[in-house]
């Protein structure tokens, strides 16, 4: 729009482009290359506007279509029931979470594959099928302020004022859906065919692990909103979102038998990523993996039984850290 304008007024192509190369949108106001109309709701500048002043000069945006338009990707959805499966199938196969991978970045490779299968050709994940979302409306998407909690760290210099990030995100109340799908197949048949799948893929009664996931999830998320609790519980200025788990307490409380809860997504932290509180059972095997995988690099002292993550990515609203980033229900229909 700024070069069109440009040139229909008569402007020399080359000089405008070197005087507008590197310019923010606010340069560009400044400068009078854009107005005050370009910024409106209708401007054809923008697909989507966020109330709201950035505590930084970037915002990190959510995941959108070609149009503009946000939704959850199926390899999002797909990791978070993953991790849940895993410490499901760690419990159904009383795995020994003492035997990590001794390379950080594959330290779970060895009881991935003990729970779900040799190699990504006989893993049993392959069975569950998840699709992108569809879309949602941009009118979603909210500009929020990311707080680390708690925020002040002691310094040489005193105690620091922590840190906030601004992302996009979805409203509270947005409803995505997706399907999820089990590739029956997989599982084998009283058939030639089908016995023969069975020989080769081998997962046996693991169905039964992909058709209880409502039931797995709830029972596993119950247990980490109760940590959290907690964790939010002992900390100054940790009540709203103490209390924000409190609730949520109670929404699991009152989910039907095809309903549960998951966290995904950015800034939801290493207890949705990881085996963990399985692994903090055992205070000293954690603490020693925390040492062996330099996890806590800022806190040398460290010892058996401390918290693990120390911090944790919470909103702010009305200037209070209040809540934490990304539940979701999911409601399974047929």
């Amino acid at each position: 729009t700024v070069l069109d304008r440009a040139l229909a007024a008569g402007q020399d192509q080359a000089e405008v482009v070197g005087a507008i190369t590197g310019m923010k949108l606010a340069d560009l106001r400044q400068a009078g290359w854009l107005t005050r109309d370009d910024f409106r709701e209708d401007s054809p500048l923008f697909r989507y506007r966020l109330r709201g002043e950035p505590a930084m000069n970037q915002i990190a945006e959510a995941i959108k279509d070609v149009y503009g338009r946000p939704y959850v990707p199926g390899s999002s959805l797909k990791g978070a029931l993953r991790t849940i499966l895993a410490r499901a199938g760690a419990l159904v196969l009383k795995a020994d979470l003492g035997r990590p991978d001794r390379s950080r970045s594959w330290a779970a490779q060895p009881l991935e594959r003990e729970i779900f299968g040799r190699d990504p050709n006989h893993d049993l994940l392959r069975a569950l099928q998840v699709s992108d979302s569809g879309p949602a409306d941009p009118t979603q998407i909210e500009m929020v302020r990311v707080h680390v909690f708690p925020t002040a760290q002691a310094t040489r210099y005193g105690r620091g004022q922590g840190l906030d990030l601004d992302v996009e995100a979805l409203r509270r109340g947005t409803t995505l859906v997706a399907t999820i799908k089990i590739d029956g197949t997989l599982f084998g048949s009283d058939t030639p065919l089908g016995r023969l799948v069975e020989e080769e893929l081998g997962f046996g009664d693991r169905h039964k692990w992909l058709v209880g996931l409502p039931r797995a999830a709830r029972q596993l998320i119950g247990r980490q909103i109760a940590d959290e609790y907690e964790f939010l519980s002992s900390k100054d200025g940790g009540g709203p979102a103490a209390s924000f788990y409190a609730r949520l307490a109670e929404t699991l409380g009152s989910l039907g038998k095809n309903e549960f809860l998951v966290q995904l997504g950015w800034g939801t932290g290493w207890h949705t990523k990881t085996f963990g509180e399985l692994l903090q059972q055992d205070a000293e095997g954690f603490e020693r993996l925390v040492q062996d995988y330099n996890l806590s690099p800022q806190d040398r002292k460290r010892r058996a039984g401390q918290p693990f993550p120390k911090s944790r990515k919470l909103v702010r609203r009305a200037d209070r850290p209040a809540e934490p980033l990304g539940w979701i229900k999911v409601r399974l229909e047929r």
